[in-house]
């Protein structure tokens, strides 16, 4: 009697992806969180999350691009902050069946997954895809579910990021954003703003620069970039 062999486990998830892996452990270090491998001697999906969100940003700067062809550079590099950021990540993330399939520790398990954790493990299965399926299938996938965000980036939200970087900075024991102007170049019709934006805890500086047409423009960049960062940061701990 031949040994019975345990079927595999991914083949509806591989189905939603549109690829069959070749490396099948890709897909499966893309679905092991790190607080799975705490005790078990496993590699985590870090480092697939890692490559994944630059080709996420690779895909969607492409769309913007080729979409928004009258655009200038700053309102692409908002619509793009604005669509890589966890929160938007998790939010699409959180229509693929990936919370069936990921390895998490039992106490995750027993909990509703934050967007954070399904965005970084969106951000693994990117990774993972491209690897294995290359550039363009990976980019047809991520178009299939960004494209209706392409329109819907929020301009509000990004005109109020200095308001939003200072409600979460209040909230999370930092002191309040502080913006210094570096640099003014350009010729008079052409202004480019250089600005740096810092918080600091507890003596350690966090800080990010923005560069725009305007003073207003580049600090409200300078704050996005930081709060993103910041967010991120936090989500790790």
């Amino acid at each position: 009697m031949s040994p019975s062999h345990a079927p595999y486990p991914y083949q509806e998830l591989e189905a939603f992806l549109g690829h069959a892996f070749i490396n099948k452990a890709l897909l499966e270090g893309a679905l092991t969180h790190p607080s799975y491998t705490h005790r078990k001697g496993l590699s985590s999906f870090e480092r697939l999350e890692f490559l994944g969100d630059r080709v996420l940003g690779c895909v969607i700067a492409e769309a913007l691009y080729t979409t928004f062809e009258t655009e200038e550079e700053g309102n692409l590099s908002h619509r793009l902050v604005d669509l890589v950021r966890k929160e938007c990540i998790g939010e699409v993330v959180q229509t693929w069946p990936l919370h069936l399939y990921l390895r998490l520790s039992k106490s995750l398990k027993r909990t509703d997954l934050p967007l954070n954790v399904l965005a970084d493990a969106g951000e693994a299965i990117l990774g993972a895809l491209f690897l294995d399926a290359g550039l363009l299938k990976t980019q047809e996938f991520i178009l299939k579910y960004w494209t209706p965000y392409l329109n819907k980036t929020s301009q509000k939200n990004l005109r109020d990021a200095k308001s939003r970087l200072q409600e979460w900075a209040q909230a999370h024991g930092f002191s309040l954003p502080t913006y210094e102007i570096l640099a003014s170049e350009g010729p008079d019709h052409a202004p480019q703003f250089h600005v740096r934006v810092k918080v600091i805890k507890k003596t350690k500086p966090r800080w990010t620069e923005g560069w725009g047409p305007s003073r207003k423009q580049a600090e409200q960049t300078a704050a996005q970039l930081l709060l993103e960062h910041l967010s991120s940061e936090e989500s790790v701990k």
